[in-house]
């Protein structure tokens, strides 16, 4: 397997995504919540919370394009909904939703992913630092910043610090997948460390 770190974190991030925050599950009566991975939520009007699951169908489809209008069409019903601005995406709308709900764990990780998709590392490490200050709750919250942070890391040539965050990935988790995710990341950043070493 010849992955490049950049295409196995997107790959990771992309599996976090699709397991903490894409899937829906029916409710009584055939309504539709979301599970975000931190809890359930209940969109504000029924418009957009049918807007928001299109969007979320798009996803899974990887028509990321026909997602994006759905979620702007959710983000026009229900304004200064932190859940429907992080899958918006965008540095304003991370933003937006960071002062409207600053405990919201997933714009943390959403933002940081997304200034390390441009290489903005150090920017990164702040976001995920200030949501890791927050104490998220559940371990796969925890992961996935400790998880970006370690990109991050490795990013900057901080091969050690990459290694220890990925350690603290690990703590609590329970899903196999997850894990095997960790630990292909922990061999790409020792082999980056080993290359950069070698180079100098």
């Amino acid at each position: 397997m010849n992955l490049t770190l950049s295409t196995f974190a997107k790959t990771f991030f992309l599996i976090c995504c699709t397991s903490a925050f894409v899937s829906c599950k029916e409710k009584d009566h055939g309504a539709q919540i979301i599970n975000t991975g931190l809890r359930d939520v209940t969109l504000p009007n029924k418009e957009a919370e049918n807007d928001f699951n299109k969007g979320l169908s798009y996803v899974r489809q990887e028509n990321y394009t026909a997602a994006k209008d759905f979620f702007m069409r959710a983000d026009e019903e229900s304004p200064n909904t932190p859940v429907i601005l992080n899958a918006v995406e965008g540095f304003k709308y991370y933003k937006k939703a960071l002062r409207i709900d600053s405990n919201y764990i997933e714009t943390y990780a959403n933002f940081g992913a997304s200034l390390n998709n441009i290489d903005s590392f150090d920017e990164a490490e702040a976001i995920f630092r200030i949501g890791l200050i927050k104490k998220p709750s559940p371990s796969f919250q925890r992961s996935r910043l400790y998880f970006n942070l370690a990109y991050s890391y490795n990013a900057l040539g901080q091969w050690d610090s990459a290694l220890s965050v990925l350690d603290s990935a690990k703590i609590g988790l329970k899903d196999q997948k997850t894990l095997d995710g960790i630990k292909k990341m922990e061999n790409h950043v020792k082999m980056s460390a080993l290359t950069g070493k070698l180079g100098k």
